[in-house]
């Protein structure tokens, strides 16, 4: 089994070969003409995996035994291996080894690599906001009296494990303050302080944006 980015092997009946790949650890035998073996794998998916599909792939790597005439079993339309690279065209559901693609490479029709999982991975994150008050040098501010000017201060931050877009904070000025100024578009942001709509932007993971809106009291 090739193991792609964002999974991540969870099945003590494989071995990971710490190369990308994982192995079955028994192997087990196919005795009767058209019979078949279902055989499970275990993944988890991992916090970070990138958005999208995740193919995972899996391939006959061997096969033992002889006929009844003590020769080594080979198969018809396949040469088992552990070589993801030798395929030609695994789209094809017959079981003749030909040329249906017309690429003149023979056709490994039995699918001994084929995509047995397709997982969609939706994009998560963990967006938090806090705000705070300061006086112009900086300072957190506990009170204030009418005419102090202050500072709102308003962080948002992505905690992952994905980036985060188009975010948008809404921070209503209170009655009782007077709007002077904010530092939105000298940080290619954008803040309307009639509506109290703060355009963050697009915030990837684990960064922080910060607003700061100077007001005074009336």
């Amino acid at each position: 089994d090739y193991i792609p980015a964002g999974l991540t092997l969870d099945d003590e009946n494989w071995t990971d070969n710490t190369d990308g790949t994982a192995t079955l650890k028994a192997p087990f035998d196919l005795a009767v003409a058209d019979g078949s073996k279902t055989v499970d794998i275990t993944f988890t998916v991992a916090a970070d995996a990138a958005p999208g599909s995740i193919i995972n792939a899996a391939e006959i790597s061997a096969v033992s035994g002889v006929d009844n005439f003590g020769n080594p079993l080979t198969d018809v339309d396949s040469t088992p291996n552990a070589n993801p690279d030798d395929e030609t065209d695994v789209e094809d559901d017959v079981t003749d080894n030909s040329d249906t693609d017309n690429d003149n490479l023979p056709d490994e029709d039995d699918h001994d690599i084929a995509s047995i999982a397709s997982v969609t991975v939706e994009a998560l994150v963990d967006v938090s906001l806090t705000k705070a008050v300061e006086d112009t040098s900086g300072s957190a501010v506990n009170s204030a009296r009418r005419g102090d000017t202050v500072v709102y201060v308003l962080t948002v931050t992505n905690d992952g494990p994905n980036d985060a877009t188009g975010v948008v904070v809404n921070d209503l000025l209170p009655d009782g303050v007077a709007y002077q100024s904010d530092d939105a578009t000298a940080n290619n942001m954008s803040y309307d302080n009639a509506s109290g709509q703060w355009d963050v932007g697009d915030l990837p993971k684990t960064e922080s944006r910060t607003l700061k809106i100077t007001v005074t009291l009336d």
